[in-house]
């Protein structure tokens, strides 16, 4: 072997001691916000588990609709290998609730004060507004995320918010 291809298999070598050492919890919260410096090897650890945002609304004077899921991943097309905004927004918003998932992991307590609540409940809003008729004055809303185990068919309830003001109903009317 030559000498230019020592460093390629080291490389190869640093790379796969990394992807077999166990996983360590980040505990801090600064280490935490610097996670997208770090490449996560482990692409699919979780596959088991999906979470899902649901929503639902109670009109004035009217009872609550069913649950809906909020979360709609957007029809496929050729055209989005290149350009795909409505695919990154529909992942950007998933990832959202992922975050809050792992926050409520991590914090149970005082949840309901996190950005990532307040992120989730944002979109949330935005998804009753756009899923319930645009004529109808809603005056409450609730969203939930449901966790599904892939493995066995199950879901459960992972977090149920309480009852929610609309404040954006104005600005989509």
């Amino acid at each position: 072997m030559t000498a230019r291809f020592w460093p390629v298999l080291i490389a190869i070598a640093a790379i796969s001691v990394v992807v077999l050492l166990p996983r360590l919890q980040v505990r801090s919260r600064r280490l935490f916000l610097l996670r997208v410096l770090f490449p996560s090897w482990r692409f699919f650890e979780n596959i088991g588990v999906n979470s899902q945002l649901h929503v639902r609304w109670r009109e004035v004077d009217a009872p609550w609709s069913e649950w809906r899921e909020a979360l709609v991943a957007p029809q496929r097309r050729w055209t989005a290998l290149f350009h795909n905004p409505d695919g990154n927004l529909h992942f950007a918003k998933q990832s959202a609730v992922e975050h809050l998932v792992s926050e409520a992991e991590l914090r149970p307590d005082g949840l309901s004060e996190s950005v990532p609540y307040s992120i989730v409940r944002r979109i949330a809003e935005g998804s009753v507004l756009d899923l319930a008729v645009r004529s109808a004055r809603i005056s409450e809303f609730q969203f939930k995320i449901v966790q599904l185990d892939s493995a066995d068919g199950s879901f459960e309830d992972f977090l149920v918010s309480g009852e929610q003001g609309v404040s954006l109903a104005e600005t989509r009317t």
